[in-house]
């Protein structure tokens, strides 16, 4: 029997990492996440917890992704990464490059090019669980509870 599933992760900081299946993820030494294989969906907050040096950081190849206040699509494409950012911007960096990828814009980072283009429409791949969540709703909680959050194929969008 083969599930196709995909699983939701609440970072320390507050970041919501929604990863699609077959992803394969693992966090540094430095404290990052860092993306091997597959995709991700990450809605960070836009304020950090005062004790942490730095926003969350997503490495994807070589690919550093600087995550405060944003909502985006990240993939790993070889060396680097694809990201869509729906809302906040992305700072990134990838070898001796650098800058920014803001909502509603496409960018592909690798280590030799960078491009950054508007993007028109998003393939919501997360099938409606990339949403905000709705008001009086959280995934805080006391530590070693978990949730499970789904949605019949029909009621994308709900």
């Amino acid at each position: 029997m083969l599930f196709r599933s995909r699983a939701l992760v609440v970072l320390d900081h507050g970041e919501r990492v929604l990863l699609d299946h077959g992803t394969r993820v693992r966090v540094t030494a430095a404290g990052s996440l860092a993306l091997d294989t597959g995709r991700v969906w990450i809605a960070a907050a836009s304020t950090i917890d005062p004790l942490a040096a730095e926003p969350a950081r997503l490495e994807a190849g070589s690919a550093t992704l600087h995550l405060r206040g944003v909502r985006a699509s990240v993939s790993r494409e070889g060396d680097g990464a694809a990201l869509d950012v729906l809302g906040g911007e992305v700072a990134w960096s990838a070898g001796t490059r650098q800058g920014a990828v803001h909502a509603g814009e496409h960018g592909v980072l690798q280590r030799a090019a960078a491009t950054v283009s508007a993007r028109t429409l998003f393939d919501d791949w997360t099938g409606g669980l990339a949403d905000e969540l709705p008001a009086g709703v959280t995934v805080g909680g006391a530590v070693g509870l978990g949730s499970v959050a789904a949605r019949r194929p029909d009621e994308q969008g709900a």
